[in-house]
């Protein structure tokens, strides 16, 4: 495990990491979630014992951040599946 992923950074450095939108990521994607093969959002929380780490919680979107989003009828997001 090294913080060359945020996966890695999350559990090295005990801290919650957002990512709200991964089409603008630096770090590779270690996906755990076999079935998502590209999210748009995800997050990593640590699960700690007595503030050591012991496993990471993680959570996948497909759909890209809410503030990239438009009502119906307006121009479309960046890529249109929000």
């Amino acid at each position: 495990m090294s913080r060359e992923t945020y996966f890695g950074e999350c559990f090295l450095d005990n801290r919650v990491i957002v990512v709200e939108d991964a089409t603008l990521i630096r770090k590779p994607l270690v996906l755990p979630a076999p079935d998502l093969s590209e999210p748009r959002s995800f997050v990593h929380a640590p699960i700690a014992i007595e503030e050591r780490p012991t496993g990471v919680r993680s959570a996948y979107s497909p759909k890209g951040p809410a503030w990239a989003c438009r009502p119906a009828g307006r121009s479309s997001s960046p890529t249109g599946d929000c």
